[in-house]
């Protein structure tokens, strides 16, 4: 495939309207993976801020999850947001319009949440965002990371590829839109660390125990604690 043909493909892959069937063909598991991360929110009134909200989808389990929560989401997309709004059970939310990588609000938080944001940011990014939430975090707190992890291996990295492809194939998404969807891997593969990789970021961010609840081939949940 061409590359001008894929970066076409992949931009209307991204468009917001779009975003919430394409995750459904495009995540195995989806329900699981989001399901997992809203399993280690703790109970009562905490205060959570999640990066990279999107559409709202980890927004909408988490506050299913805990309705007394509260929860301030940052995307720097007006259009995701804007559909994020229109959600059930999200007009509570606090949405600001931001890069993560800029400032956060000025407080702290009992949980920071990020699915499916760290793999499209450099290494030393996604190192200086697992600093300032360890630090952004209060005592006892937890960082919570869904995300697209790379396998030990480029034998399981070849295994993982054509399942995710027969999976997205088999949900409806059209064979050259799956070739766009794993070839795009290929232009963030650099930055994409392993599990055994992301657990020493975290770490050296300031986090002392690490989890992982859930693992599926190329996607995991981590939970990182204070």
């Amino acid at each position: 495939m061409h590359s001008e043909h894929r970066q076409t493909t992949l931009r209307d892959l991204e468009r917001p309207e779009r975003y919430d069937d394409l995750l459904r063909c495009c995540l195995p598991n989806y329900a699981v993976f989001f399901g997992t991360a809203a399993e280690y929110l703790p109970a009562g009134e905490v205060d959570i801020l999640e990066l990279g909200s999107g559409t709202g989808w980890l927004t909408r389990t988490l506050r299913q999850a805990n309705p007394g929560a509260a929860i301030t989401a940052i995307d720097r997309n007006p259009a995701m947001i804007a559909l994020a709004r229109q959600k059930p059970g999200l007009d509570a939310v606090t949405f600001v319009e931001a890069d993560i990588r800029a400032p956060w609000p000025a407080e702290a938080f009992d949980i920071i949440a990020a699915t499916q944001v760290l793999f499209a940011l450099a290494i030393p990014e996604q190192e200086e965002i697992l600093r300032r939430s360890a630090a952004a975090l209060r005592a006892g707190g937890r960082l919570i990371v869904g995300d697209a992890f790379l396998p030990e291996t480029a034998w399981e990295e070849g295994i993982y590829r054509a399942h995710w492809r027969e999976y997205m194939v088999e949900s409806g998404v059209a064979r050259e839109e799956a070739d766009a969807m794993i070839a795009s891997r290929d232009d963030i593969l650099h930055q994409v660390p392993t599990l055994a990789v992301f657990k020493d970021m975290l770490r050296d961010a300031g986090f002392s125990r690490v989890l992982i609840p859930y693992w599926y081939e190329l996607y995991a949940v981590v939970v990182a604690f204070v």
